[in-house]
């Protein structure tokens, strides 16, 4: 699953997509996604929202407030990917990627479709 915060634009967000649809993986986020229009009600994960058990859960630009904390805790592996290495979620992260929210699933994405080709 592939989460996403307020540390993420609609232009970021657009990545994502290509990324999401690349890992067959759904996209789920925070509050502020939702207010941003980039994900529906029903895919906030949280204490008002609905709790997720992925293998891997791909947080981007998610800060990690509790309200959003309490719906991933059964994830096996959290990658936070942030600029801040001292967000709340990277210290609940399994690993941290520090970067940008456009830039890393950009690379990300073209790392898996390059190894895909060879």
């Amino acid at each position: 699953m592939i989460g996403v915060g307020y540390g993420v634009s609609p232009e970021a967000f657009i990545a994502l997509q290509a990324l999401a649809k690349h890992l067959r993986a759904r996209i789920i986020g925070t509050r502020p996604a939702v207010d941003a229009g980039l994900i529906p009600h029903e895919s906030m994960v949280g204490q008002t929202g609905i709790s997720i058990a992925p293998t891997y859960y791909l947080a981007f630009g998610i800060s990690g407030q509790q309200l959003h904390t309490v719906g991933i805790v059964r994830s096996r592996y959290i990658v936070a990917i942030n600029t801040d290495p001292e967000a709340r979620l990277c210290h609940l992260a399994d690993y941290i990627v520090v970067g940008d929210a456009q830039q890393v699933p950009t690379r990300l994405l073209h790392l898996l479709q390059t190894r895909q080709s060879a």
